[in-house]
C-alpha cells in the first residue's frame, strides 16, 4: 500500500504534522482513493502529483520525481560522456555525480542545476566537455551558449557584457550576457 503521508513527508522533508488540517484532509482522501486505484509506481506519482505541486508552491521547494527513463539516462551518463571525452575521468565523474545529485535531491527551483568551472591548458577538452554535457543534458549542442570573454578585457566594455546602467545609451538593449539566456531558458554558458 502507498502511504501518501510518508511520500509527502519524505519528498518534502517536512513532517506531515506541520501540514495544515485542510491539506492533511485532502492527503488522506487522496490516500483512500489511491489504495483503490494504484497499480504501480508511475501511477502513484501521477495520482499524487497535485499534492506534490501544492507542496512545491506552499514550501517553495522542487519535489519533482525523476522518471525511470530519466533515471536510466542519469545512471549511464558517465559512459555516454566518456564516448566523446577521453582522459578526463575525474572531471566526468564529478560532473555526473553533481548532476545526478541535483536531479534526485531537493533543490531550489530558482537556482541553476549546477555550476562548473573548467580550467586547464589549451587542448585538454574543456570546451568539448561543455558541448558534450549540453548535448547530453539538453538534447542539442546549440544549448551551450559561447561567450568570448576576450572581448570584455577593457574596463569600459563591461557595459557590453551586463548592459548599460539606467540613463545611459543602450540601457533598454541589455548586455551580451543576458540576451542569449532571455531567448533560450534551457541552456548553459561557456
Amino acid at each position: 500500500m502507498v502511504d501518501i503521508q510518508h511520500i509527502v513527508s519524505s519528498g518534502t522533508g517536512i513532517p506531515v504534522d506541520k501540514v495544515s488540517s485542510d491539506e492533511s484532509d485532502k492527503l488522506l482522501k487522496m490516500e483512500d482513493t489511491l489504495h483503490q486505484r494504484i497499480i504501480g509506481q508511475d501511477e502513484a506519482v501521477k495520482a499524487i502529483s497535485p499534492a506534490i505541486r501544492r507542496a512545491r508552491v506552499v514550501y517553495d521547494i522542487n519535489v519533482d520525481k525523476v522518471s525511470s527513463d530519466e533515471s536510466d539516462k542519469l545512471l549511464k551518463m558517465e559512459d555516454t560522456l566518456h564516448q566523446r571525452i577521453i582522459g578526463q575521468d575525474e572531471a566526468v565523474k564529478a560532473i555526473s555525480s553533481a548532476i545526478r545529485r541535483a536531479c534526485v535531491e531537493l533543490k531550489n527551483p530558482n537556482r541553476p542545476i549546477a555550476s562548473f568551472i573548467f580550467s586547464g591548458p589549451t587542448g585538454v577538452g574543456k570546451s568539448e566537455l561543455a558541448k558534450t554535457l549540453a548535448t547530453y543534458y539538453f538534447g542539442f549542442e546549440e544549448a551551450m551558449i559561447r561567450l568570448d570573454m576576450s572581448e570584455f578585457m577593457e574596463r569600459h566594455t563591461v557595459s557590453k557584457l551586463i548592459g548599460s546602467p539606467p540613463g545611459y545609451v543602450g540601457y533598454t538593449e541589455g548586455g551580451h550576457f543576458l540576451k542569449p539566456f532571455a531567448a533560450e531558458l534551457y541552456c548553459g554558458p561557456l
